[in-house]
């Protein structure tokens, strides 16, 4: 289900707002750790998931200008502890996969599967 900023919870419209205005400034730090809490808990908030992405990704490139990643970056998040729910897969690679390498094709390929797996519980 797609969420709107306008459904947001308060406390959440008053860190979008924040992570907005930090995005504006290019303060890609504040930006991630502002709309982290958000996605993980309304993962439906498509907006809140892009400019995560993008400020992770802008951060990447100021950082060490490593652009891509052919292996590593995630393949391993999920073994052991049994089966999450899509939805935990997809706060579980915003948070622990994205932030260090939002280029990663092992997580944008797992990113991609939970999503489609979350689509196909849903409807």
């Amino acid at each position: 289900m797609i969420v709107q900023e306008s459904e947001l919870e308060p406390k959440f419209q008053n860190l979008w707002k924040k992570a907005m205005l930090s995005f504006e400034q290019r303060n890609w730090d504040y930006v991630v750790s502002l709309t982290l809490p958000i996605v993980k808990a309304v993962p439906g908030f498509l907006d809140g998931r892009r400019l995560l992405r993008r400020a992770e990704g802008e951060k990447a490139k100021a950082g060490t200008k490593k652009m891509f990643s052919f292996g590593g970056g995630g393949g391993g998040l999920f073994k052991g502890g049994g089966k999450k729910e899509p939805l935990d897969q997809i706060a579980d690679l915003e948070e622990n996969v994205f932030q260090n390498d939002p280029f990663s094709l092992n997580g944008n390929s797992q990113l991609y599967a939970d999503e489609h797996e979350e689509h196909v519980q849903a409807g």
